[in-house]
């Protein structure tokens, strides 16, 4: 199977460190592409140490953080009158490739890019799956730049599986299709996992937070 991942950040949060773990685990038996925006950066330099082929294009996330409602108002117009017309064109160019290619599958890796479905809605044919990673407004103070109703309505229109986190992140999304809906717990890679031979037996357990302290996440 050829699969094409999309990513949405430079750096090497949470998100991207799973999608490369996924990748880790799926490149030696399937062929991997990944798209991303970013040329440089902590993703990329992971990215170039595995078997995927790297495809690096602009295009903007459809979701950001609003802080100042002058700002936000500011940041729509921007999205409306460059940033959209920008994916559109991004999708088209990699839609090609995703036909030249015979790519199978489509992995949007966040809620916060919509570049998956523009992608999708050139390749029908190809199935989209969207992984849904965050609440976004209530950890990340993230909204949609459309309106709620294209920002759903495209969603549960050019998507054929949303797959979610936790159960908590999938309650959140009211409004995508249940019937689409999938839990699914982010895997380890048991080569990370150190068991500590010395500790001395004790009731009770140890934690451990596989992510970064944030009062975001409740802690």
């Amino acid at each position: 199977m050829k699969i094409l991942y999309i990513g949405h950040e430079k750096e090497l949060n949470g998100a991207s460190k799973s999608v490369l773990d996924i990748i880790k685990g799926l490149e030696n038996e399937h062929e991997i592409y990944v798209l991303t925006s970013y040329g440089e950066g902590p993703f990329y330099d992971a990215l170039k140490q595995r078997k995927a082929k790297v495809l690096v294009y602009p295009y903007f996330k459809w979701c950001i953080v609003k802080y100042t409602a002058l700002g936000w108002a500011r940041k729509r117009l921007k999205w409306y009158c460059y940033q959209q017309f920008i994916n559109r064109k991004t999708a088209a160019a990699v839609a090609k490739i995703v036909r030249d290619e015979h790519i199978d599958l489509i992995h949007t890796n966040s809620s916060v890019i919509n570049i998956g479905g523009l992608i999708r809605k050139e390749c029908p044919d190809v199935k989209h799956i969207w992984h849904i990673r965050e609440f976004a407004d209530l950890d990340f103070r993230m909204y949609p730049l459309p309106s709620q109703h294209k920002y759903y309505s495209f969603m549960n229109r050019y998507t054929d599986q949303f797959i979610f986190n936790s159960k908590a992140v999938a309650k959140h999304y009211t409004k995508l299709d249940s019937k689409k809906k999938n839990v699914v717990y982010n895997g380890v890679d048991s080569k990370n996992l150190i068991p500590d031979q010395n500790r001395e037996p004790h009731e009770g357990v140890n934690l451990l937070i596989a992510g970064r302290v944030d009062s975001s996440k409740g802690q």
